[in-house]
């Protein structure tokens, strides 16, 4: 049926076929993570390099100070409380570094919490939704997303793991300013 060919062609066109499936797969691959590394330098690096929130402002002068909003959207329903906690450095975990916090009953509609005579400097706010009114952020576990709401001061997004001072942080540097803080449930 088919001319035999002698097995030293086998031996030496079967590695070649290999290595050219090999060469073809990695430009493949090689031309979507470059593709993937570009929509991630128009996106989401200029994301990363933006100053926080009220940088653009004036200098900062701890001598002076200011007026902090913290508007809290996205409360799922009216039950409970909203606790909003504003720290002057981390971790935001634990109670530590807390400057002030405030609780008012929730609202599907938002809350605010206003925190005049503050010095001006940077800062970072949490935010979480007491569905049960009992005082505290109820967990489902170690290593696991929290029972009730919360949310911070950051980009906005929902959290993948406990806020950090660098992703929630704002500079107050001005008289008065407003920061969001949208809650997310998990």
């Amino acid at each position: 049926m088919f001319p035999r060919t002698p097995r030293t062609a086998l031996s030496v066109w079967l590695p070649l076929n290999l290595i050219l499936a090999a060469l073809v797969a990695f430009v493949v691959i090689a031309s979507s993570v470059e593709g993937d590394l570009r929509r991630v330098s128009r996106e989401i690096a200029p994301d990363l390099r933006r100053p926080p929130v009220g940088a653009a402002g004036g200098t900062v002068d701890p001598s002076k100070h200011g007026t902090l909003t913290v508007d809290v959207t996205r409360v799922r329903d009216a039950s409970g409380k909203v606790v909003v906690m504003l720290f002057r450095s981390g971790p935001l975990t634990g109670g530590g570094g807390i400057v002030a916090s405030k609780a008012m009953p929730a609202s599907p509609e938002g809350c605010r919490a206003v925190f005049e005579d503050l010095p001006q400097g940077t800062y970072a706010a949490v935010a979480y939704h007491d569905e049960n009114g009992n005082g505290t952020l109820d967990m489902r576990g170690r290593g696991q997303p929290p029972r009730e709401g919360i949310g911070h001061s950051g980009r906005g997004g929902p959290l993948t793991g406990p806020p950090t001072f660098e992703d929630s942080r704002f500079v107050l540097d001005r008289d008065a300013l407003e920061v969001t803080v949208p809650i997310f449930y998990y």
